[in-house]
């Protein structure tokens, strides 16, 4: 009789034992991501391949999907771009006429006496909500498809500050 307990108790152990390490495992594939930073529900793909059917897991993308998960993303970027050139601009007019005229790298607009408290009350709003505008929404883009986290910040900030560089280099060369 006590033995039959015994084996009863024992095989409940194992049983639980083995619940617990297959969902240590799939937890452990769920959170598991690609290098390019696209998450792959591996353990369906475990599963259907144990089983011995076909058609388990998705076929990696081609060149051609990767290029086109990344046309939203740039134009969004640029666009923002076209918003943020007034911020920019204004930060470096307040730079160029305040801490760097007063180090003596730079010389400060002759009609300039209003100080830097009213560009301070436009900047800050104007970059903080661009700013926040920026990545929220972009992170939110982050999450698509075939896009990885440091490739797609390094991406959106070349593009952002793309419309402002181009207007000054036209600005320069006018």
């Amino acid at each position: 009789m006590s033995t039959e307990h015994d084996r009863t108790d024992r095989d409940r152990t194992d049983r639980d034992r083995t619940d617990r390490d297959r969902t240590d495992r799939d937890r452990t594939d769920r959170d598991r991501t690609d290098r390019d930073g696209t998450d792959r529900d591996r353990t369906d793909r475990d599963r259907t391949d144990r089983d011995g059917t076909e058609g388990g897991g998705s076929a990696p993308p081609t060149r051609g999907a990767a290029a086109l998960a990344w046309v939203v993303p740039v134009l969004f970027n640029l666009v923002l771009g076209l918003l943020a050139v007034v911020p920019l601009w204004l930060s470096i007019y307040l730079a160029v006429n305040y801490p760097l005229a007063e180090l003596g790298l730079t010389e400060r607009e002759p009609t300039e006496n209003d100080g830097v408290l009213p560009g301070l009350t436009l900047l800050v709003p104007l970059m903080g909500g661009l700013l926040g505008l920026w990545y929220l929404i972009g992170k939110l883009m982050r999450r698509g498809p075939l896009r990885a986290a440091r490739a797609y910040w390094w991406v959106g900030g070349a593009m952002a500050l793309l419309p402002t560089t181009t207007l000054f280099v036209l600005v320069g060369l006018l």
